[in-house]
């Protein structure tokens, strides 16, 4: 079993902080690089929150890693839970899934769009007094634009995010590459390296991660980036000094 020590995403967000948008974006394509992986081998997370999002030591720094697939079952399995139940966080789980319908990757995609959401906003796209007011939320009330609460994120990433919450998964990215490469086509002013396909790894029996491995694109992609985009655009970043 590995040991891993480190932040939590949740600890970097407490408080309503909010992040940069370069490591913001960094930290969701990496996420979606291991649950890529996932999708491509059928498992679905079902539990992807801030609290499941670990920055442990990888090669020369700190890489976010996607824990816990305690909750995470086959895509071809039948319900694990009775009808009328739901397992996962109110405040992360796809509308299908509170509906008691058959749901599939696009349900992780929701939970990723949410997570990119509260990191971009310091705040939820759908918040409640009680869990019974954020489902209900979840499933007929639509986020708050991200750009009518943070002016600097870019029109691309608003509608990248819009698209991965919305309420009708067929209006959603199909799985994590998906919304990955859309991601991929919105510019950033940062040089930064992209993600390679990412890694499933084991820690015990019961426990799996996903972690992100990510290289310097090459000389000649960077050129083209520079060229296209009159800047540097890469679809992960390494973070950026401070937030």
């Amino acid at each position: 079993m590995e040991l891993l020590e480190g932040p939590t995403l949740a600890a970097m967000l407490a408080g309503g902080t909010r992040l940069s948008v370069p490591r913001a974006v960094w930290i969701a394509q990496s996420l979606l690089a291991g649950l890529a992986h996932a999708h491509r081998n059928g498992i679905l997370h079902r539990d992807v929150k801030p609290e499941n999002v670990m920055f442990a030591q990888r090669g020369d720094g700190l890489r976010p890693v996607l824990i816990d697939f305690g909750l995470a079952r086959l895509r071809d399995e039948g319900p694990l839970t009775a009808a009328g139940t739901c397992v996962g966080s109110p405040s992360y789980l796809a509308p299908e899934r509170l509906l008691g319908r058959v749901y599939d990757a696009r349900a992780d995609v929701y939970a990723v769009g949410v997570v990119l959401y509260e990191m971009l906003a310091g705040v939820r796209p759908i918040a409640g007094s009680c869990p019974q007011e954020i489902l209900r939320g979840h499933v007929d009330r639509p986020p708050r634009p991200l750009r009518a609460l943070r002016c600097d994120v870019p029109a691309g990433l608003e509608a990248v995010v819009a698209r991965a919450l919305a309420k009708d998964p067929a209006r959603r990215f199909a799985d994590a590459e998906a919304m990955m490469s859309a991601l991929a086509e919105v510019p950033l002013a940062i040089d930064a390296p992209a993600p390679a396909p990412a890694a499933m790894v084991r820690v015990d029996e019961a426990t799996t991660m996903a972690v992100g491995q990510l290289d310097r694109p090459p000389l000649a992609a960077r050129i083209w980036s520079w060229l296209r985009f009159g800047g540097w655009r890469w679809s992960v970043a390494q973070p950026p000094a401070g937030r």
